[in-house]
């Protein structure tokens, strides 16, 4: 489907292009779905009524149908994303359903831009498809045939999933003192017809998330989350690092509405080499600023600490105070990840750990990243 975004400053006339477009579309053989952003909070239900007492006890999910409509309502929380992560899964409601969505409004999108209104007004991000000064029945039309070639293609195939996981092997680098991954033959085909293999390793083997239990004796395991938690908004901070190099809080950029913060070192190239172990940290500080703006932190390296090798200086903080920082506020840690400099700065992260109630499991970690 294709989808385009109306935009423009308050009474720009937006809304009257949107109805305008619709049947433009319609007259061109196009179905048309809509979405509309609201910036403030609006009690869409009707409180006292079956659907709000639904979502009031708890429901996840409360569809209303009647004779005429189908009304579907879903509370969000921060655990589910900013902005972007919201417009899309509206847009993964259509499905097949329509040819075009016309979204009123999610300025700050990539999508192609409608503006509406004064030309010199505010720039919009993604690209520029028309400018409109005021909703005129005379071009409307024109637009709808813009729309319909050069809107955005939305779909399946829009969607690119990046693989952030480290492969799982014997050779998989584990933190000093963890036990070694091995996958062994249990039966073979030969012997036994099929093949199963044994696989043994630690809770913090290769690609990871480690829970509060991990160094808290009384802290969460992964047992307490929902699958919800491990789906995050992330944003991807590069930052140039050496060996052992404490990382402050100044090097963090201003926060924003992000659930996790990505560090970028580009010590995934090292992985499988002594040189891993040798890994940037990052200071309590910084441990702290994350838990202050309410990040979870996933990084390219064993962990937030040092890693004690031959090569520690006596000056690095012993212990893990960075660790017990994040996990000690209820923050999930995700460690070892790879190909995060294929990543743009914001993209959707998530992480599902096996089911296990532990202080920490492997997790097949994927970023997803819209066109």
């Amino acid at each position: 489907m294709k989808v385009v975004s109306i935009v423009g400053e308050s009474d720009a006339g937006k809304t009257t292009l949107v109805e305008r477009l619709v049947a433009a579309l319609e007259r061109a053989g196009a179905t048309v779905g809509t979405v509309k952003g609201i910036h403030h909070a609006v009690e869409l239900d009707d409180p006292g009524k079956d659907t709000h007492r639904h979502r009031s006890a708890g429901a996840a999910r409360v569809v209303g149908v009647t004779p005429d409509l189908t009304a579907s309502f879903r509370p969000v929380g921060k655990a589910d994303g900013g902005p972007d992560a919201a417009l899309d899964r509206a847009l993964a409601e259509f499905g097949d359903d329509v040819d075009v969505v016309l979204v009123e409004g999610f300025s700050g999108s990539a999508l192609p831009k409608v503006v509406v209104g004064d030309p010199g007004a505010s720039d919009y991000a993604g690209p520029e498809l028309e400018r409109v000064p005021a909703p005129d029945d005379a071009a409307v039309d024109a637009l709808a045939a813009r729309v319909l070639a050069d809107g955005a293609e939305r779909g399946t195939d829009a969607t690119t999933l990046t693989d952030l996981t480290h492969d799982l092997t014997a050779e998989t680098p584990v933190y000093p003192g963890d036990p070694a991954v091995s996958v062994t033959p249990a039966a073979t085909h030969d012997d036994d017809g099929y093949r199963v293999s044994a696989l043994s390793l630690g809770t913090h083997a290769g690609t990871h998330v480690d829970a509060p239990r991990h160094v808290d004796p009384e802290g969460a395991t992964l047992g307490a989350y929902d699958l919800a938690d491990f789906r995050l908004d992330a944003r991807r901070v590069s930052l140039d690092a050496d060996a052992r190099e404490p990382i402050g809080p100044e090097r963090f950029p201003d926060p924003d509405d992000a659930d996790l913060l990505v560090v970028d070192t580009g010590w995934a190239k090292r992985w499988g080499t002594p040189a891993y172990a040798d890994h940037p940290y990052l200071t309590a500080a910084a441990a702290s600023w994350c838990v202050e703006h309410d990040y979870h932190l996933a990084l390219d390296t064993f962990g937030p600490d040092p890693t004690p090798t031959a090569n520690a200086d006596p000056a690095e903080p012993t212990g893990v105070p960075a660790h017990e920082r994040l996990l000690g506020a209820g923050r999930l840690v995700f460690e070892n990840l790879t190909n995060l400099g294929a990543l743009g700065e914001r993209f959707a992260f998530r992480a599902y750990p096996l089911k296990v109630d532990a202080d920490g499991a492997p997790v097949r970690a994927v970023a997803e990243t819209t066109e």
